[in-house]
């Protein structure tokens, strides 16, 4: 089967880092987990978003159920975040209909979320932000004094 390619949109490159630090241990020999990368490619989408939503993601998942029953999103978003818990384990209702009224560009992380759910992501594609998350990990820890 060949893989269409697509190009994935972040919506900057703070979205990119969020969501390359979010897949963080669901990488396996270079290939990032389906349902997460999925799911963690919407949630990291926006500064907002992502703080409301951290609380609910744990070792253990994600808990779209308490998320938006809890978390006040706008319309548009509430599809998003349906569609990621769709795409994340598919216990959530998700009306495809929804997403016809999303503008352009969330229309576009929705698309991209269902693609990287269906034919993954793998890190090659994206070194470039993985060194430079782990050069600012290093430089985190060679500023990090230590009392003696």
């Amino acid at each position: 089967m060949a893989i269409i390619p697509m190009k994935l949109l972040f919506r900057s490159k703070q979205h990119e880092r969020r969501f390359f630090i979010a897949v963080k241990g669901k990488i396996f020999e270079g290939n990032i987990d389906k349902d997460y990368g999925a799911a963690l490619y919407v949630l990291t989408s926006s500064v907002s978003t992502w703080e409301k939503a951290q609380s609910y993601i744990t070792s253990e998942g994600i808990d779209f159920d308490a998320l938006l029953m809890n978390v006040d999103f706008s319309h548009a978003y509430s599809a998003l975040i349906q569609l990621a818990g769709n795409l994340f384990n598919g216990t959530i209702e998700s009306n495809p209909i929804d997403l016809m009224g999303l503008d352009e560009n969330n229309f576009h992380l929705a698309i991209s979320a269902i693609y990287i759910r269906r034919f993954g992501l793998h890190t090659d594609n994206f070194q470039d932000v993985i060194e430079s998350l782990a050069l600012d990990a290093i430089e985190n820890i060679s500023n990090y004094d230590v009392e003696t």
